[in-house]
C-alpha cells in the first residue's frame, strides 16, 4: 500500500481554530458526545458518517494542524466546511490529500474564496471531470513564506530525501515547500515530509494518518499538550 497522507492547517491560533471549529460543527448540526464510532471510521465518508472527530495541536510559525475522522470534513460537499472554518477563523485554511502515493491534492480556502490544485485517483473513478486547470502546482496559492522562513531560522541543516530525475538528493524541507508553489515533484514522500516539517513545526510527526486512527478514532486525547480533540455526533 502507498503513502496516505490527509492534513489540514489554520493559519491561526490554536485556540481560535479551536473555537472556530466548535462554531463551525455546531452550524452543521453537531453536539459533542462521548466517543463510540466504529473502528472502521477511518474509512468512512463525511458526508453519510453520524460521527465526526477533529484534533489540532500546534503547528511551525503562526499555523494550527488539524487532523480529522473521516479524512474529508473539510473538503467534502465542494469543501463548505473549509470556507466556512476560514471565515470563523478570518484566515486560510488548507488540506492536502495524499491517496495510495501516486496522486495528491490541495483545497485552499479564505474568508473570500475557494481554490484546489492537483486532483485524487478515485475522484476520476467516481467521476469527476479531468480539468487541466487543476494540473498547477498544489501549493500555489498557500501563504508558505512564514513557516518557512521560521524552519530555516529554528533548524537550518534540517533535510528531507527527495527522488526525482532518477536519483536522490537532500534538500531543506523550507526549500521544497517553496519549490510547490511553483512546481510539482513526483516524489510523494518527499512532499509529504518537508510540508510536515514545514506546517508540523516541532510537532512534524503528528502529521500522520496513524496519529488520526490510533487517537482520534480510538477515542484518545492527542499525545502532544497544548492540544484539542473534539469528538461529535450529528443530533437528530
Amino acid at each position: 500500500m502507498g503513502l496516505w497522507r490527509n492534513a489540514a492547517f489554520v493559519r491561526a491560533p490554536l485556540d481560535e481554530a479551536q473555537a472556530g471549529l466548535e462554531h463551525v460543527l455546531t452550524l452543521r448540526g453537531r453536539k459533542p458526545a462521548s466517543w463510540a464510532a466504529p473502528s472502521d471510521l477511518q474509512h468512512a465518508r463525511a458526508a453519510t458518517a453520524p460521527w465526526w472527530s477533529v484534533g489540532g495541536f500546534a503547528g511551525g510559525a503562526d499555523w494550527t494542524c488539524l487532523l480529522t475522522a473521516p479524512f474529508d470534513i473539510l473538503t467534502h460537499d465542494g469543501a463548505v466546511v473549509m470556507r466556512e472554518l476560514a471565515r470563523a477563523c478570518g484566515s486560510e485554511v488548507w488540506q492536502l490529500d495524499i491517496e495510495d502515493g501516486d496522486s495528491l491534492r490541495v483545497f485552499r480556502a479564505t474568508p473570500d474564496g475557494l481554490t484546489r490544485a492537483g486532483f485524487l485517483s478515485r475522484e476520476l473513478d467516481e467521476g469527476l471531470e479531468f480539468d487541466p486547470m487543476l494540473l498547477v502546482p498544489i501549493l500555489c496559492d498557500v501563504d508558505v513564506a512564514g513557516a518557512c522562513n521560521a524552519l530555516k531560522a529554528s533548524a537550518p541543516r534540517a533535510s528531507v530525501q527527495v527522488f526525482a530525475d532518477g536519483r536522490q538528493t537532500a534538500m531543506h524541507p523550507a526549500d521544497l515547500v517553496r519549490e510547490l508553489a511553483r512546481t510539482d515533484f513526483p516524489d510523494t514522500q518527499a512532499v509529504a515530509d518537508a510540508i510536515a516539517d514545514v506546517f508540523g513545526g516541532a510537532n512534524a510527526r503528528l502529521v500522520d494518518n496513524l496519529i488520526t486512527i490510533e487517537h482520534l478514532i480510538a477515542g484518545r486525547p492527542l499525545p502532544v499538550t497544548p492540544s484539542f480533540a473534539l469528538w461529535t455526533r450529528l443530533e437528530n
